[in-house]
């Protein structure tokens, strides 16, 4: 049993403290979220932000469930990237030469994906939502 941090190896407690920044990059984007919120309204509803408006149109019930889809991926696969990006360090501090694995690479492509596609919905929702409407105007013609 260990009983000072100094018998522990430096890459052990620098792996102690990365295994807590997912939950920090949690928690400040929590916070981000909580006190910007009436920012990303305004901006998801730039053009039909009313105040004084309690009815909900359907076009912003979509925008905001395409909002908050992106917004889910970008939160959920942020922590991720930092521990890939560890992982790599680990990697190359270990030898330089050493090649990334292609389940790693494989996940990189997979977060950059998931990431981009939470961006494109969350930026996008609004024309996202007036396109689906346009599709189905057409079908009930």
């Amino acid at each position: 049993m260990l009983k000072s941090t100094e018998s522990i190896p430096y890459f052990s407690m620098a792996s102690l403290y990365i295994s807590y920044l997912p939950i920090a990059v949690h928690i400040i984007l929590a916070i981000f979220f909580w006190f910007g919120a009436n920012r990303f309204i305004k901006h998801i509803f730039y053009n039909s932000y009313e105040t004084n408006s309690s009815c909900v149109t359907t076009h912003q019930v979509q925008t905001i469930a395409f909002s908050v889809v992106g917004l889910l991926l970008i939160v959920w696969s942020a922590p991720v990237i930092i521990h890939l990006l560890y992982k790599v360090h680990l990697l190359k501090e270990f030898d330089s030469y050493y090649e990334t694995p292609i389940n790693i690479k494989a996940g990189m492509v997979e977060l950059i994906l998931k990431i981009s596609l939470g961006v494109i919905l969350f930026f996008g929702a609004k024309g996202l939502s007036g396109f689906l409407l346009h599709i189905r105007e057409l079908g009930s013609k």
